[in-house]
């Protein structure tokens, strides 16, 4: 949940992540503040 409405996408990438192995955070590129 993200403000209260339900983000598919989240659990998608979760679920990426689990199949392929890796981290969340390996699959998207976070801007560095």
């Amino acid at each position: 949940y993200e403000n209260g409405i339900y983000v598919p996408s989240t659990v998608l990438a979760l679920k990426i992540s689990n199949t392929l192995g890796c981290t969340v955070e390996d699959l998207f590129i976070f801007p560095k503040d």
